[in-house]
């Protein structure tokens, strides 16, 4: 019984500070339409790329969540903008993304995206042995059994996000490889 009177008190506390939180955000709302000072939605105007040497701006705008005309909340416009960034970083394409805005008088917003290309020329050597480890190749001496060459990788080729691959291996066995990733076909 005690414990039932006890959920029973629970329960109504609880209902107490649902209707109690409801009022506040009904205050809060009719505080904020009498207000005027910013509208509920914003007109994408403009966007405004710049730091994209290489990169198309298709490339940058197929990132963003929005297009140029859309209507954005205007409380939503920091979250908006987070994820417009963490979006163009998770590409590999930059080191750094910058996405800021403008309210304009006429409840429209231009939109800058500012952006720094990563190096997308990356050469490695190759070296490898044909034995099976190290104390074989020592154990036998044969320098011949070694293979040598370079590998060359090419990111944001043709500034589309695409990848190229080239390499040559010489030696004990001997490789010619030419490949091309696309990002529409990964």
């Amino acid at each position: 019984m005690r414990n039932k009177n006890r959920s029973r008190l629970k329960f109504l506390y609880m209902m107490v500070l649902y209707v109690c939180a409801c009022v506040n955000d009904a205050k809060a709302g009719i505080s904020a339409v009498n207000r005027e000072s910013a509208p509920e939605y914003v007109c994408v105007q403009q966007i405004i790329i710049s730091g994209n040497e290489i990169t198309k701006a298709r490339v940058v705008l197929n990132e963003l969540v929005f297009r140029q005309g859309d209507m954005l909340m205007t409380d939503k416009l920091a979250q908006v903008v987070t994820q417009c960034r963490r979006n163009l970083l998770n590409t590999a394409l930059f080191n750094f993304v910058s996405v800021r805005y403008t309210l304009q008088a006429d409840n429209s917003a231009i939109f800058y995206v500012t952006v720094e290309e990563r190096w997308y020329w990356w050469v490695f050597p190759v070296f490898e042995m044909a034995d099976r480890n190290l104390s074989a190749f020592l154990n036998s001496g044969d320098w011949s059994r070694v293979n040598y060459g370079v590998y060359l990788k090419r990111n944001n080729f043709r500034g589309r996000n695409e990848e190229l691959n080239f390499r040559i291996r010489l030696g004990y066995t001997t490789q010619l490889m030419l490949s091309y990733k696309s990002p529409e076909y990964k």
